[in-house]
């Protein structure tokens, strides 16, 4: 699940930047550059929102997080 919301968000931004790109009349290769550099920002990006969102709902289906509390941090094992 992390790394399709990842490549769901990628995909959006390229294909917006090519859309966008090519409807101002830039050039085409100018397009593809700014097109794929956004689609790795966006990849990264989505991966990140998807580990966070996937812990949450994790916690959630166990019933360990209530909505609307601060997720609770693990509690370290004593030794």
């Amino acid at each position: 699940m992390i790394y399709f919301f990842g490549f769901i968000m990628s995909l959006l931004a390229f294909f917006t930047v090519c859309l966008m790109g090519l409807i101002t009349g830039q050039p085409l290769l100018q397009v593809l550059i700014k097109a794929c550099v956004a689609a790795i920002v966006f990849m990264f990006a989505g991966i990140i929102i998807g580990a966070i969102t996937g812990r949450l709902l994790r916690q959630i289906v166990e019933g360990k997080h209530k909505p609307g509390e601060p997720p609770k941090q693990p509690e370290e094992k004593q030794k």
